[in-house]
């Protein structure tokens, strides 16, 4: 039986603008805004952004606004999109009428572009005039906004307005003329789509059921955006109906509609519905006994790949398939394939140029008897890669992983480079150094230390607390820095002044200049608010009522030191640094 493994390459964004640029411009609109619907039917739309542009870190609808005379929301709460991965808010309150919802970006990514940041399910309830309007002031952050660099700049938004009748009664036969000509009968009625249920077959497949009050032919259209393409058709004639969708994508947003054509060749087709499909049930591999947590939450994101293997004589038929980047700068995906089990990615056998799809596949043939090693690499418009990967397994169509280090000089691939090892104190030649059956990399990645064995634990909770908020100097390992963020705890490395500019984009606190002035700058002998400076010490402010300035309240002094452009920043925070020793670098969670 053939073994496929997989391995994902993250990418570093390309080079981008500190400072936020007021030109760009971001819009928000209600699709449909405009239509007619009767008591009793169910209609869907959609919350569309486009960013004209711009990079964003998230989106805030505080509020959307409804008349709950006239509709109501299906369910407690709207169905997100996938333009950012975390959704903060999603609260639905059927007594004011109002949506609350906000999405926001994760680790330094940004979204550009056009898509759908969520969808809405509305009931009509009531003849008359329904309006859905957004709380939107601009230039403020208090209602319905879209953040970028810690700006806001949402500049318009479309509301949407729809009339909702009554069913109208049915049509009375035409009467016969001159005393007694027959009546026309009514004509035929479209047939009506009901009990429209979803149910999980498989994270890459579900079932789809209803009725029809007709005998009639179906088809289901589906896809990741409402331009739904896809589909699957049902030739024979019947009033309940079933079709399995497969090949999607595991944890995946999908929309779709039905479509039912009767006897009389007249057609109907349902609004637009969604469903999720379900998570990949992913195990760590090789699994240690003691609860790795950590794998388990940096495994989410593996469900961008997937892919499924058939069978036929000497020969298996693998797809891949992942979705577009959500980083603007990243221009292309290589993909590369090797038959043994080697540090390095292999040959390259397929370079995918990204367009405007959503969604891409490569299909491959292989021997059944062979194992097969596939690297998914993604690559930024001045041809960069990071340095850390997601690699996976699959054996026997179950797939299975690990978070390592990506390691081009890496002796027994263990996930720890040869130089890092002298770090750790491991066997630079033994991918297993206490012999307790799990690789070197995988343990250290999880927090265990990889050279005592015996589930000891290496990360220090005590110290990274003592240390938190602070910039720390590795004096004996190449001198390299670490930012420890003062509220989860992790220590992102600054090697570069790319490196800073993230820690910036990521982890900026947008502050008002009137809060910002109550801290003092580095060279002032004001005392300011101590309160405010203690609880900002070790964080990063964006000045968001200016230029989207970026300072750095320092622990220690409690005063602001400005970041400048990254280059600046990284200087900076490498001169208010502490050095740490090699043994307690270690005992944190370190972020390459």
């Amino acid at each position: 039986m053939s073994k496929f493994f997989f391995t994902s390459v993250a990418v570093i964004a390309a080079c981008f603008v500190f400072i936020a640029s007021s030109a760009n411009a971001a819009t928000l609109q209600i699709s449909p805004s405009t239509g007619t619907q009767q008591i009793g039917s169910v209609f869907t739309v959609t919350l569309t952004l486009d960013t004209e542009g711009a990079g964003t870190d998230g989106v805030d609808v505080h509020y959307l606004r409804y008349d709950p005379v006239f509709l109501e929301v299906q369910g407690t709460a709207i169905t997100p999109g996938i333009l950012f991965p975390t959704t903060n808010t999603n609260v639905v309150n059927a007594q004011t009428g109002t949506i609350d919802f906000s999405q926001v970006s994760s680790g330094g990514s940004q979204f550009t572009g056009q898509g759908a940041l969520a969808t809405i399910q509305f009931k009509a309830l009531k003849a008359g005039t329904a309006n859905l309007t957004f709380d939107f002031t601009q230039n403020t952050t208090t209602d319905t906004n879209v953040s970028s660099f810690g700006s806001d700049v949402l500049t318009a938004v479309t509301n949407a307005q729809f009339t909702i009748e009554s069913e109208s009664p049915p049509q009375p036969g035409g009467g016969g003329g001159g005393g007694g000509g027959g009546g026309g009968g009514n004509p035929p009625l479209a047939p009506s789509i009901s009990n429209i249920i979803v149910k999980d077959v498989d994270p890459v497949s579900v079932k789809l059921t209803w009725d029809t009050d007709s005998a009639t032919t179906a088809e289901v259209l589906y896809g990741l955006t409402q331009d739904v393409t896809n589909s699957v058709k049902i030739d024979s004639p019947k009033t309940s109906h079933e079709i399995i969708v497969q090949n999607l994508l595991s944890n995946t947003l999908y929309y779709f509609k039905i479509k039912a054509k009767n006897s009389n060749n007249i057609e109907t087709i349902s609004d637009i519905k969604n469903f999720t499909t379900t998570s990949v049930n992913v195990t760590p591999s090789p699994q240690p006994p003691f609860a790795p947590r950590l794998i388990n939450t940096a495994l989410a994101q593996a469900t961008d790949i997937s892919f499924i293997k058939s069978s036929e004589g000497d020969d298996a038929t693998v797809k891949i398939s992942f979705k577009k980047p959500s980083d603007s700068a990243i221009k292309k995906v290589n993909l590369w394939r090797r038959f043994e089990k080697k540090c390095d990615r292999g040959d390259l056998v397929k370079t995918i140029i990204l367009g405007t799809a959503q969604l891409y596949e490569y299909v491959d043939t292989v021997s059944d008897n062979k194992s097969v090693y596939y690297v998914i690499s993604s690559v930024t418009q001045k041809d960069e890669e990071s340095s850390r990967v997601l690699q996976w397994s699959g054996m026997e169509n179950k797939i299975s992983g690990y978070i390592t280090r990506f390691a081009s000089m890496d002796a027994d691939c263990d996930g720890i480079s040869d130089d890092r090892e002298r770090l750790y104190g491991t066997d630079p030649n033994n991918p297993d150094t206490d012999k307790d059956g799990h690789l070197d990399g995988v343990e250290a990645e999880i927090g265990y230390h990889p050279k005592e064995g015996g589930g000891k634990k290496l990360r220090d909770q005590a110290l990274a607390e003592r240390l938190k908020g602070r910039v720390l100097l590795a004096p004996n390992f190449h001198g390299e820095a670490y930012y420890l963020h003062p509220d989860i705890l992790q220590a992102h490395y600054l090697g570069r002044p790319q490196n800073a500019f993230d820690i910036m984009r990521a982890f900026g606190l947008g502050i008002k200049n009137a809060d910002l002035d109550k801290i003092p700058e580095s060279v002032s002998k004001n005392t300011g608010d101590i309160k405010l400076q203690k609880r900002l010490a070790g964080k990063i402010l964006l000045q968001v009522e200016k230029n989207g300035e970026a300072w750095y309240v320092h622990p220690v002094d409690l005063k602001r030191y400005y970041m400048g452009r990254p280059a600046d920043a990284l200087k900076l925070m490498r001169t208010l640094s502490i050095g740490i020793s090699n043994d307690n670098l270690i005992k944190l969670d370190l972020r390459l």
